[in-house]
């Protein structure tokens, strides 16, 4: 079949979890005889291709612009939000006129740029799926009761009505609607009204031929840090630009790691993504990676991975990354939203308030911890494999075929 898909941003390199997501099903659809061709918003026109799908950037309109939604809303927040606001013009779908009109699915990623690809299919009688990463009307709801700052609060009435109104759209003129997690399904009909039968679940997943446990992996980042064999690492994965991962981050460098380290002197806590908070503290056991080209040898290398997520929806792919690489994590309830892991079988799931007793506990019992590792990984392997998740992909469009 042929698929033309959409999305705000380019996939390449695929670091943050959406477009992980992306990456791994579309490559993955392709490898099981599927043509697929990518457009996205990018500086300027360009065409290549990345493990067979075709990526086709188009300049975004006024994207000059973007800048302005610091003044307008506040911060980092301020400029994604008049980023993602600008993706919802018609220009992408029209450039790609030709190639909707030629394929047998249009899939569209994520709601930002969703309604224009989304009305040209429909005019053009082509079966569409709009694969709703988050459910974002939640999210914003979440974020503002958690995360915004006061003087943005005021505005976010506004940007909740603007984001309910695409989603809600968005779901109405697609003929089937992803989401990453049951959790997520059932939220959308709740919320949105959008019926049972139109949502399919194709989960987030990780690759395990990639994501495993090694040994020599973890000692070569300990050797590069000048981490001793014998001291615990706590590990934290996340971009913190991503506001969730910047609480969380920020939550570990001023809260979990000192009171950490007054029982276990010999503790580091290493957080890996880009924009870390690294004004926050001037302890040399807490070390900040940056961007790093490869997190599995950071992963390998922690004794304890977290995920100590507050505000959030869709799945963590962090968390099975971590659980890939048999290591134990703990979470909170937020964190394993959407994963079907039980606390104490293949996780530790804790409250921030327990997360200092859970840490400690945990680093004393490292026999169960690796046992726990290992059931982990094991469940990764069987049920949250991109692999799997792609064969689920292929039956939805075989079934919107038909």
């Amino acid at each position: 079949m042929r698929v033309c898909a959409f999305n705000h941003c380019g996939i390449i390199p695929p670091r943050a979890g959406g477009l992980i997501r992306i990456y791994e099903l579309l490559t993955r659809i392709f490898q099981m005889g599927h043509e697929v061709k990518l457009y996205a918003y990018g500086a300027g026109h360009e065409r290549f291709e990345v493990d067979g799908v075709q990526i086709h950037l188009v300049p975004k309109v006024l994207q000059h612009l973007t800048r302005f939604g610091r003044l307008l809303y506040g911060g980092l927040e301020g400029e994604l939000a008049l980023d993602v606001a600008l993706a919802s013009f018609p220009r992408m779908a029209r450039e790609a006129d030709r190639d909707i009109a030629n394929s047998d699915i249009v899939q569209v990623e994520h709601l930002w740029c969703s309604i224009p690809p989304l009305i040209y299919a429909r005019r053009k009688g082509k079966p569409a799926i709009f694969d709703d990463h988050n459910v974002e009307t939640i999210l914003v709801e979440r974020y503002r009761r958690r995360l915004w700052k006061a003087r943005q609060k005021g505005l976010w009435l506004p940007w909740l009505w603007y984001v309910a109104s695409i989603e809600r759209i968005a779901c109405g003129l697609a003929d089937t609607v992803l989401v990453t997690s049951e959790t997520d399904r059932i939220l959308l009909h709740k919320r949105m009204g959008v019926p049972t039968g139109k949502i399919e679940v194709v989960p987030n997943g990780v690759n395990t031929e990639v994501y495993k446990p090694s040994v020599d992996d973890g000692r070569r980042i300990r050797r590069m840090y000048g981490i001793g064999e014998g001291d615990p690492i706590l590990l934290f994965l996340g971009r913190c630009d991503y506001p969730p991962n910047r609480f969380a981050a920020e939550w570990i460098v001023r809260e979990l790691a000192p009171k950490v380290m007054e029982k276990r002197p010999d503790a580091k806590a290493l957080i890996v993504g880009r924009n870390p908070p690294t004004n926050l503290t001037s302890d040399r056991r807490i070390l900040f990676t940056g961007e790093v080209d490869n997190v599995i040898p950071y992963i390998n290398a922690a004794d304890i991975c977290l995920a100590p997520i507050t505000v959030g929806s869709g799945t963590r792919i962090k968390v099975l990354s971590y659980m890939a690489c048999g290591k134990p994590v703990l979470s909170t309830p937020e964190g394993i939203e959407g994963i079907d892991v039980k606390d104490g079988e293949s996780i530790v799931v804790r409250s921030l308030s327990d997360f200092v007793d859970a840490t400690l506990d945990m680093l004393n019992d490292s026999r169960k911890m690796r046992e726990m590792g290992e059931r982990g990984r094991t469940l990764a392997q069987s049920k949250y494999d991109w692999q799997i998740s792609a064969r689920r992909l292929d039956a939805i469009y075989r079934k919107l075929e038909t």
